[in-house]
């Protein structure tokens, strides 16, 4: 017997995004870090995943300062 899965995130339709208020289409992203809400893909690639990553970057350089991952080897 085969099971067929349903997709639980359904196609947005005019939903505005929480950074440039422009209209989503399609699918839309956690704006989170940025902002509570949803966001376009446009914002999502060029803030959110950038801010991100940044804050990756910050947790890291702090793991290394306060001792708790070893520093980095490369020249």
């Amino acid at each position: 017997m085969m099971y067929q899965m349903q997709h639980t995130n359904l196609k947005i339709n005019n939903m505005q995004c929480v950074i440039c208020k422009s209209t989503i289409s399609g699918y839309s992203n956690n704006a989170q870090p940025v902002a509570e809400g949803k966001c376009c893909d446009k914002c999502n690639h060029t803030i959110v995943i950038p801010k991100r990553i940044d804050k990756v970057i910050e947790i890291y350089k702090q793991a290394e300062i306060d001792g708790t991952i070893p520093k980095s080897t490369d020249p």
